[in-house]
């Protein structure tokens, strides 16, 4: 599995793509690792039909209020951003230190996707780690477009640069508490979103023809072995599965098939995802990062060894 693959690939770095399982193993049941606990702290009422995206449109549009619907979209978001920012400042260092911290290894690491709003694994990096963090970069997609463009919005991130001058690129390509406004979590904003999937596919292709730099979170996605974790990737997120999609088209030619690099995902048995498609569609295209008979506390810490070496 994994511990092969590393030992026959010296030198190749992993993306990972970082979901709010990251969070479940010291602070369950908590805002920063349920969606919805998270949309219930905004409404008591609120019941979940299974789709986030959707239950927040809902949430917006049942809003009494005289305000444009775009409006109460940010007012909510900022809502949203708030709360979360406040569980994170109450993570001190003891409480920090408790996640799998050896998985921000920039000999190993090279990039993390991050689907969740909240900072926290920056925080780790910043108090636990002694990192600095730069300032928000953007890779620029379109010259004629500034920075505030919804492509550029999707291409933002931060390095986070370690110790040893070692650096990790940090994307969060659904927005964080950073910028609430930017933040994902309605329908509409997340169709306008993959609208630009498709444009980094064509940014990625023209650069990989005239052999430059592949450098947008979409590229490392395609190109780079990539760790799942605490992510079980629903069959709505349309952004990743299109990244996913392109990439296994890519290496489908029999000639090409052995510059494929593999997805590992972390998942165990005692895993509940609620809907059973998505669970067999996570188990059709991914590989399992260890055997799932392992809970997912000794996955982390099985990880945390490989990858801290």
């Amino acid at each position: 599995m994994i511990k092969d693959f590393i030992n026959k690939n010296a030198g190749i770095k992993f993306t990972i793509v970082l979901g709010s399982g990251f969070h479940i193993q010291k602070n369950s049941n908590t805002i920063l690792n349920s969606w919805e606990m998270l949309l219930k702290k905004m409404d008591p009422n609120f019941v979940s039909q299974g789709n986030y995206l959707l239950d927040f449109e809902q949430m917006i549009l049942s809003e009494k209020s005289s305000l444009q619907s775009s409006d109460v979209e940010k007012l909510k978001l900022s809502q949203v951003a708030k709360c979360l920012k406040k569980v994170q400042e109450n993570l001190d260092l003891e409480k920090l230190n408790q996640y799998p911290i050896e998985i921000f290894n920039p000999d190993i690491i090279s990039d993390i996707v991050i689907l969740n709003f909240d900072e926290v694994a920056e925080k780790i990096c910043k108090e636990v780690l002694k990192c600095k963090i730069s300032s928000i970069q953007y890779v620029e997609i379109d010259e004629k477009l500034k920075s505030e463009a919804k492509i550029h919005q999707t291409t933002r991130f931060k390095e986070v640069i370690f110790p040893n001058k070692g650096i990790i690129r940090f994307w969060h390509p659904h927005g964080s508490i950073a910028k609430s406004s930017e933040m994902i979590l309605s329908a509409r904003s997340y169709a306008m979103h993959i609208v630009n999937i498709e444009r980094l596919r064509k940014h990625s292709k023209s650069k990989l023809k005239n052999n430059n730099k592949l450098n947008t979170w979409y590229d490392q996605l395609i190109h780079q072995p990539v760790l799942i974790l605490g992510a079980s990737i629903s069959n709505s997120e349309w952004d990743l599965w299109s990244a996913f999609i392109n990439r296994e088209r890519n290496f489908s030619k029999k000639d090409n098939k052995e510059f494929r690099r593999p997805i590992y995902q972390m998942r165990s048995s005692e895993n509940l995802i609620s809907n059973e498609n998505d669970k067999k569609t996570n188990e059709q295209w991914f590989e399992p990062l260890f055997e799932e008979k392992y809970c997912f506390n000794e996955q982390w810490s099985m990880l945390s060894k490989i990858i801290s070496k």
